[in-house]
């Protein structure tokens, strides 16, 4: 769902984990193992009690607004 934000964040100089298609239970798995905040527009995911102090929620479809806001 972020894939291009992902790749503009490696561009600029960002240490970025993306994986294309990966389980909610997973992800948080290795977020929390590798110290990473996870960067979603699911809000489903940001309800998960492991997530809730460990992300930031992507509010727009457009990746220059993407790149503002995480910026």
């Amino acid at each position: 769902m972020l894939g291009k934000l992902a790749l503009w964040m490696r561009v600029i100089g960002y240490d970025v984990a993306y994986e294309r298609a990966i389980e909610d239970a997973l992800l948080v798995k290795r977020a929390s193992e590798e110290r990473r905040t996870i960067l979603t527009r699911d809000t489903l995911l940001i309800l998960r009690r492991l997530v809730r102090d460990n992300y930031l929620f992507i509010e727009s479809d457009h990746l220059i607004d993407q790149l503002r806001q995480v910026l």
